[in-house]
């Protein structure tokens, strides 16, 4: 992956944002209702990004609908806050990656 720099915060463009395959949790499919719901409303100062694929397949893949990698850490490196609900299990691997 191509290393970004990482921005002050006050600097980045999104206040947070929420990657995820909503099939794998109830909780990440009631998560993606209240982020939707609350970027129908948003007037913050920052935009709230989200992508959604349908499933997780257990790597990349651009026919899913998933984001290349680079382009997800710069998501990432741009947002004060990353959203990394539990999947299959109480751990997930989104949440290591954001700390990064």
């Amino acid at each position: 992956l191509d290393k970004q720099p990482l921005l002050p915060v006050a600097q980045r463009k999104y206040l947070f944002n929420y990657v995820a395959s909503t099939n794998t949790a109830d909780t990440r499919k009631a998560l993606r209702k209240i982020v939707e719901d609350m970027n129908s409303t948003w007037a913050g100062p920052l935009p709230i990004y989200q992508h959604y694929t349908q499933h997780w397949s257990g790597g990349y893949q651009a026919a899913a609908g998933y984001l290349p990698p680079n382009d997800w850490r710069a998501v990432v490196t741009q947002s004060v806050f990353t959203l990394a609900p539990f999947g299959h299990a109480m751990e997930t691997f989104r949440m290591w990656e954001a700390l990064e």
